[in-house]
């Protein structure tokens, strides 16, 4: 790609990241309550005193102060800037908060219920397709296409720039507690490069809060870039983060045992110690006369638990993060990554 292209694009971005903060509602001033933290409420198109949730809230400031309109599935009579606008909720939500790439004009409601106007429940089909679904004649997972959605959910108005402030705090502020991690020039002193990056590498998975990872892909590596780093749903972000741990600058030696590893003074022999994903219990391993061995066998059982996530989340992470975890190797110390 032309730096004369790549700059278009730049521009493009910046200024629509400019027109979605206009678009949406600033909660602080309307005094609404959100009903979830990833609720969020944007102008309605053709109008200037309505807004609509991701969550199939209308709202309006008509008589200055902001009300509340019929929650659940509901026909709107809206006044508009040039005209009256006869609408639904569903359509409203889907207009706003769900890409349209085939032009469909109907709204299918995955669980059936109408009342459930919540983005992620509704997907746009065509009237062949609406017959077919409401008479049971097609599965929602044959329509051969996954609803994507408005980026502006997780741009400037909620995500991209908490996290990046989250890891810059990370780097810079916090005494150098993550050993030397660091951002690129790119981001580091440009947010919306950052923004970018994010935008075009995000997905869904379940609902789950997703975050940023810079050493799935490269073992050890501690630069925060956009050729390095990816996105993981956090249950994975965690799972990860759970198979690190640094070497203790204690001159103790019992106080610097390797990842999963324990000692016990009864019998003064080492074990290891796993807690499954999905467990509440904690597994004791065998004994070993080595901190060594005690880890060895600790790798193989926490190698198996990995491996069964990664299948977990196969057909629900990209394949670059899926591949990447099943090459993962646990190590008895980060340092050991080089």
């Amino acid at each position: 790609m032309s730096y004369k292209k790549k700059a278009e694009q730049r521009k493009e971005f910046r200024e629509y990241l400019s027109i979605s903060d206009k678009l949406v509602l600033d909660i602080k001033k309307s005094g609404i309550e959100l009903v979830a933290d990833d609720e969020v409420f944007v102008l309605v198109n053709g109008t200037n005193n309505y807004w609509i949730s991701n969550h199939g809230r209308l709202v309006n400031n008509l008589r200055g102060n902001f009300r509340m309109n019929k929650t659940g599935y509901a026909h709107f009579t809206l006044s508009g800037v040039d005209k009256k606008i006869e609408t639904y909720t569903d359509k409203l939500v889907a207009e706003h908060f769900l890409e349209n790439t085939d032009k469909c004009n109907k709204v299918w409601h995955i669980d059936r219920d109408m009342d459930n106007c919540y983005y992620r429940n509704l997907v746009w089909v065509n009237n062949k397709e609406y017959r077919n679904l409401n008479c049971g004649n097609l599965p929602l997972e044959e329509l051969g296409r996954q609803q994507e959605y408005v980026p502006y959910i997780t741009l400037k108005s909620t995500a991209a720039y908490s996290i990046w402030n989250g890891i810059y705090i990370r780097c810079y502020r916090n005494d150098n507690v993550y050993d030397g991690s660091f951002m690129c020039d790119l981001w580091r002193y440009d947010k919306d490069s950052f923004a970018e990056w994010w935008s075009a590498e995000y997905y869904e998975c379940d609902g789950e809060s997703m975050a940023v990872d810079k050493d799935l892909l490269f073992p050890g590596n501690k630069e925060y870039a956009p050729d390095k780093c990816c996105i993981l749903p956090q249950t994975l972000n965690t799972m990860l983060s759970n198979c690190k741990k640094h070497r203790s600058k204690s001159k103790n030696a019992r106080n610097d045992l390797p990842l999963g590893v324990r000692y016990d003074s009864r019998m003064k022999m080492y074990y290891g110690e796993i807690k499954p994903y999905g467990h509440d219990e904690v597994i004791r391993l065998s004994h070993w006369d080595t901190p060594k061995e005690a880890f060895e066998e600790y790798k193989k059982h926490k190698q198996a638990d990995i491996l069964i996530m990664a299948d977990k989340y196969k057909n629900k992470v990209p394949k670059k993060v899926y591949d990447a975890l099943l090459r993962f190797e646990v190590k008895p110390y980060v340092e050991d990554w080089g």
